[in-house]
């Protein structure tokens, strides 16, 4: 476990978490919002799991986490900071099954991540972005204090995204 919160434990993502990773990038709200990434098997994804998360955790030291709840261990989403290509900055994202949205875990999750990326991994600054028309996510950003700071495209993809920023340590 990386850090928990009241309700939730945050761990790195294993090839274990397969087929859970399945379930969510099958997801209806993952695919309307985040897109799919089209999959075909459980062995896809571990190998993503591979490629991605893990890889990601050697080359930046954080990455992608899945967030479970502490009372059953049944994984709900993900959540952590990332290096997006496209980018200044790390960004926070997070990604919850149908099921879990709507009980605050994204806010749970999200404050915790931040805290963690402030005061462990010292960031300056943390950025974050959603499809534009992601109503929730863009209301749990600006729970969070987030700001919304103007519109960005990421390379090799079509769409526009509402950009938001918070600063955590002065620069």
């Amino acid at each position: 476990m990386i850090f928990e919160t009241e309700r939730l434990a945050i761990r790195f993502i294993t090839e274990e978490d397969a087929s859970f990773l399945w379930n969510l990038l099958k997801d209806p709200t993952w695919v309307k919002y985040i897109g799919d990434k089209g999959f075909t098997s459980v062995e896809e994804v571990k190998q993503y799991i591979q490629d991605g998360f893990i890889l990601m955790y050697a080359t930046y030291g954080h990455g992608l986490y899945v967030v479970e709840q502490k009372d059953s261990g049944k994984p709900v989403g993900i959540c952590g900071i990332v290096k997006r290509i496209g980018l200044e900055h790390p960004d926070l994202g997070f990604a919850f099954l149908s099921e879990f949205q709507g009980k605050g875990y994204g806010f749970e999750a999200s404050q915790a991540t931040l805290k963690y990326g402030k005061d462990f991994l010292k960031m300056k600054k943390i950025l974050a972005i959603t499809t534009r028309g992601n109503v929730a996510s863009a209301r749990v950003l600006e729970k969070l204090g987030m700001i919304k700071v103007g519109e960005t495209m990421l390379p090799n993809q079509d769409k526009l995204y509402d950009l938001y920023e918070e600063k955590c340590l002065e620069e």
